[in-house]
């Protein structure tokens, strides 16, 4: 097939057929995380004649309804935040023990960006301070 064919327009055949299916894999990699959303939330599929339904409690394993980690080292409290909906225990657990480690690495940036929103409100409110440690890691505190 490929014999008579100069080797630009070989190369432009195989780009031809693989463009797509790159194109593809690049926006489900770029979109991960809201695609990982929306499958989570996801209770009923149809498709080519046949379907599948989801109990709730399956679609919502692992997100919205899961607390967050935490871990006592030390004496300090660690959350380790995988959503936004995560964002309430901060507050708490810095309302309990005064300063809390906060782990925003399993999240997007643009979720780590609003939970950093948030703690500033926090910290604000309670005249306390943000301590970053690493680009994902930060030490909340209160007044005291």
């Amino acid at each position: 097939m490929f014999a008579d064919m100069s080797t630009p327009l070989v190369v432009l055949e195989y780009i031809k057929v693989f463009i797509w299916p790159l194109t593809v894999l690049a926006l489900a990699v770029g979109f991960r995380a809201r695609i990982s959303a929306l499958l989570t939330r996801m209770t009923r599929l149809e498709a080519l004649g046949a379907s599948a339904e989801f109990e709730q409690a399956v679609a919502q394993a692992g997100t919205e309804d899961a607390a967050p980690q935490t871990a006592r080292t030390s004496g300090l409290t660690w959350v380790d935040v995988r959503s936004y909906q995560d964002a309430r225990a901060i507050g708490e657990l810095l309302r309990q023990h005064g300063t809390v480690g906060v782990n925003l690495e399993a999240l997007d940036d643009a979720d780590a960006k609003r939970i950093v929103d948030f703690m500033a409100g926090l910290v604000f409110h309670a005249s306390g301070q943000i301590e970053r440690l690493t680009s994902r890691r930060f030490l909340v505190s209160d007044a005291n």
